[in-house]
């Protein structure tokens, strides 16, 4: 089964981060840069989402949202399709 998970860069950091999204599936491994930053202080390891005190906190997670489903999705349609 195939995990999908989101890490911050630089944990640590006073300032803002990337944010990556990692996938993993069997053997198989893909680490990419969501393209957002993020101060670790708004930051939720646990949820892996924004806190409520980031502002646009709600549109930053929908964001997250829809990367994780492609990234759920992508994998299953290649596999359905016979075209691994």
């Amino acid at each position: 089964m195939a995990t999908v998970k989101f890490y911050l860069k630089e944990p640590e950091a006073t300032q803002e981060t990337v944010l990556y999204i990692f996938y993993h599936c069997e053997a198989f491994r893909l680490k990419i840069s969501t393209g957002e930053k993020i101060y670790p202080s708004k930051w939720n390891e646990k949820t892996q989402r924004a806190k409520k005190s980031l502002k646009g906190y709600s549109d930053f997670n929908n964001f997250l949202n829809c990367l994780k489903a492609e990234a759920e999705r992508i994998p299953r349609e290649i596999l359905s399709s016979g075209r691994f």
